[in-house]
């Protein structure tokens, strides 16, 4: 056992009964205070040098982004809060959208590579890019095209001309009805420089040619002229279904009938007055031709002074078959009916008849004539009160007036014949047939592909000329150009080829 204790602070010995030191006046009885290790200095060291080392990151990194920000204001503004998109004023912007068919010899063409889900180009005539990365092709009307473009992930409708010159940017779907000039932006209905309505709906299908619309409101739903017009309206339901399901319109007017589903209660109705000429009915109807409808064996037509004539038919509906004739006469099935003297005609093997087109249906000054069995319609045609095709075919179909202006220019006059399934182009000037098998055609393109004694050809109706294509490749024919679509069996890879008027390959994607 110890005889003494040592001072904890100094090491020097005292009596086992002294409480302090006698050499330095130390309490005895406490822990001596521990001496700092090698290591935990070295330690301690390097800690602080890498504590220095990241408070001067820090302070360089704020003195760069204090820099930027002062030399990048907009971007400062930005990083603080991004600025709402506000919509242009499509009204301010309807004067610079003009329409013009001239412009079909040099309307843009979109091309689509779709290896790589590439987006859209719009490419002129001579295959330069005018726009690129397109997101989606809508439509185009010769003067102006409409797409979508991705901005900062927000994706944008855009109006553009034929220059790739942006008219009008939108965040909401555009649509455009040339044959009445109307516009619907979002849920908004223009027409000329006017805005008609908000609360437009638009179904599955857009309005037939854009003459009418459904529309809500807070208390009521219905139907509005392109115009302004209100037509048929509705409450609004618990269970809310309301559908224009018309899709034939034979002119603007008041003598337009439109088929509703009101919450699946048929109507028929006055598209103008909104006159219901039918009871909530549940019983499915279907229009079948303008003003004429299908329901339960029974045809019925409205007539102009808004009476419903039934035709009873034992044909399902695929069988029915309606025509428009002359001096408002309407072929349903085997009669006719006369609006004049309101009378119907039974037509049957026994007095078969001719009966000619009344309006000229387009500019080669021709007439469709009608001739019916007790099964099927046959037409011919003529020409200057001249029958010039028997009535033999299953249909005639003229080119649009726009390419049947361009024919005539060049003195021709072409029509397409289609007779047991089989369609010819015709030759009307000179009487006979141009080409004998055509298997793809278009009435808005000068192109078609016909079928020869040994090849495949494209065929230009306006220059005569043609060149040969492969017999399995698909075929897309368009206004002012065409695509072919090329497969490789070897290299499992498809090209697309893009021609233009003179049978110049302007682009070819993958």
């Amino acid at each position: 056992m110890a005889k003494y204790k040592r001072c904890p602070n100094c090491n020097h010995k005292n009596s086992l009964n002294d409480g302090i030191c006698s050499n330095c006046h130390r309490l005895l009885d406490v822990q001596p205070i521990p001496k700092e290790s090698k290591k935990t200095r070295q330690d301690n060291k390097t800690n602080n040098i890498f504590t220095i080392i990241r408070f001067l990151v820090l302070f360089f990194s704020l003195v760069l982004l204090i820099s930027y920000c002062l030399n990048n204001p907009s971007k400062q503004k930005l990083a603080a809060s991004k600025k709402p998109y506000k919509e242009e004023s499509f009204i301010n912007k309807i004067d610079a959208i003009v329409y013009n068919s001239d412009y079909i010899d040099n309307k843009l063409i979109p091309v689509k590579d779709y290896s790589n889900s590439t987006p859209f180009k719009l490419i002129s005539t001579n295959g330069q890019v005018v726009i690129d990365n397109i997101t989606n092709y809508i439509a185009d009307y010769n003067s102006f095209h409409i797409i979508t473009k991705k901005s900062n992930n927000d994706l944008f409708y855009y109006i553009v001309n034929n220059n790739g010159e942006i008219i009008y940017k939108s965040q909401n779907r555009i649509y455009y009805y040339p044959e009445t000039n109307s516009w619907i932006i979002g849920d908004k209905l223009y027409h000329g420089k006017k805005m008609i309505k908000d609360n437009i709906r638009i179904e599955d299908k857009k309005p037939i040619s854009g003459h009418y619309f459904t529309y809500i409101d807070e208390e009521e739903q219905g139907i509005i002229s392109y115009d302004g017009n209100y037509g048929y309206k509705s409450n609004k339901k618990e269970y809310n279904h309301f559908v224009l399901e018309t899709t034939n319109i034979l002119f603007p007017g008041n003598n337009n009938y439109c088929l509703i589903n009101d919450n699946y209660k048929y109507l028929i109705t006055n598209c103008t007055t909104g006159e219901v000429l039918t009871s909530n009915n549940s019983k499915r109807i279907y229009e079948i031709a303008p003003n004429t409808f299908y329901q339960d064996n029974t045809i019925f037509h409205i007539n102009k002074k808004g009476e419903s004539v039934p035709f009873n038919t034992k044909k399902s509906l695929e069988e029915i078959y309606v025509e428009y004739l002359d001096n408002d006469k309407i072929l349903i099935n085997d009669e006719v009916y006369d609006e004049l003297i309101d009378s119907k005609t039974s037509v049957n093997e026994a007095n078969l008849k001719s009966l000619s087109y009344k309006n000229i249906e387009s500019l080669l000054e021709t007439q469709k004539e009608y001739c019916l069995d007790i099964t099927e319609i046959k037409y011919g045609l003529k020409y200057q009160n001249t029958s010039i095709i028997p009535c033999e075919n299953d249909s005639i179909i003229y080119y649009s007036d726009n390419i049947t202006q361009r024919l005539l220019s060049q003195q021709k006059k072409y029509l397409l014949i289609t007779n047991h399934k089989k369609t010819s182009l015709y030759d009307i000037n000179n009487n006979r047939y141009l080409i004998d098998d055509v298997t793809n055609y278009s009435p808005y393109s000068i192109f078609l592909k016909y079928k020869g004694e040994n090849h495949n050809y494209i065929y230009n109706i306006l220059s005569n000329e043609k060149i040969e294509i492969p017999e399995d490749t698909f075929l897309e024919l368009h206004s002012n150009y065409f695509m072919v679509e090329k497969y490789s069996k070897d290299t499992t890879t498809t090209n697309r080829e893009y021609y233009n008027y003179d049978f110049k390959n302007i682009y070819l994607g993958k």
